[in-house]
């Protein structure tokens, strides 16, 4: 059995979600809470962790206090913001359940549906999977990103 399309997916997959981990570790507390692209910048990180929660098989991991499904989902503003540290925690646990995913992949699983996305109506395989999930992170990194550089910070891209 061969695991490097796999592996090369998961690395990929691993590294948008790092660039969430730089995103929160460079927005200033003041930007924390700014509006981007119509959420605040916090809202799109938690919302990209929790959906690759959703995207990763298997148990769930609990999102920080407070936060409902709508906020998760961008259906609703979140009124409070989670601080920093508990949201890299949450970030950290489904980074983790992202390696141990990736690492129980052979490369000819990637054909195999992802049952639980099937049961929302997403018909994705496992490798659309880790693509779309790559995909979606860098999407809401990129307000983060665009948000540090239009107050003159570097960004994490």
């Amino acid at each position: 059995m061969t695991h490097s399309v796999a592996n090369s997916l998961g690395a990929v997959t691993f590294g948008c979600l790092g660039q969430l981990g730089e995103l929160i570790a460079a927005l200033p507390d003041r930007l924390w809470v700014k509006d981007t692209g119509g959420w605040p910048a916090w809202q799109h990180i938690v919302h990209s962790i929790a959906t690759a929660d959703v995207f990763i098989p298997g148990q769930s991991t609990p999102p920080p206090d407070d936060m409902t499904e709508e906020i998760l989902d961008l259906r609703e503003v979140g009124l409070a913001p989670p601080d920093k540290s508990t949201v890299m925690s949450y970030l950290e646990t489904v980074q983790i359940k992202l390696d141990a995913f990736v690492k129980s992949l052979a490369d000819t699983d990637l054909l195999e549906a992802n049952e639980q996305l099937a049961q929302i109506g997403l018909p994705f395989n496992l490798a659309m999977t880790l693509s779309a999930l790559g995909g979606h992170t860098s999407y809401h990194v990129g307000y983060g990103d665009a948000l540090l550089r239009s107050e003159g910070l570097p960004g994490v891209f």
